[in-house]
This record gives C-alpha cells, structure tokens and sequence, in this order.
C-alpha cells in the first residue's frame, strides 16, 4: 500500500518512531509533540505548532482548526497518535 505523500510521510514516520522509542509511553501529550517539533527540525523539515487551518465545504470557509504540528505546510500530525501506541 502507498503512503499519502511518501517523500514526506516516511521521514515523519521515522521522527515519530525516533521519539516514542527514546522517550516511550505515559507522558503527557505537549512532551511527544515537543519532542517531534525537535525531531522534525533536527531532520530539516519545516515545522508549525498550532497552527489554524480553515475548513471549507463546498467551497466555503465553515470553520477553523488547529493542528498539533504542520510538518511542510502540507502535513499535519495529531499527538494523540502517542496514546493510542501505547494502548492507552
């Protein structure tokens, strides 16, 4: 199966993988999203931490969101990733 934009999701993938085993499960969630915003820039990727982002439907602007992390303008991650790897 293909990875959504796999020049760029393989080395975040790799990032996240680096973090989480460094730092492992239970912390709270701003620490892995810390941590990946360092790991990300460590890896020269472009990184935005909470950044708003309009949602459109039907060509409309109906509401914002903010994202955890923007990874190239074109990425974003969730820190409740964390969680859920490690079953909580």
């Amino acid at each position: 199966m293909a990875l959504f934009e796999e020049a760029l999701t393989k080395p975040v993938i790799g990032a996240f993988y680096a973090v989480f085993n460094t730092l492992g499960p239970g912390l709270p969630e701003n620490v892995y999203v810390g941590a990946l915003e360092h790991e990300c820039r460590k890896r020269g990727m472009h990184v935005g931490r909470e950044v708003p982002i309009a949602v459109t439907y039907d060509g409309v602007i109906v509401g914002t969101c903010r994202v955890d992390l923007l990874i190239e303008r074109r990425a974003s991650c969730s820190s409740s990733i964390g969680s859920r790897m490690s079953g909580a």
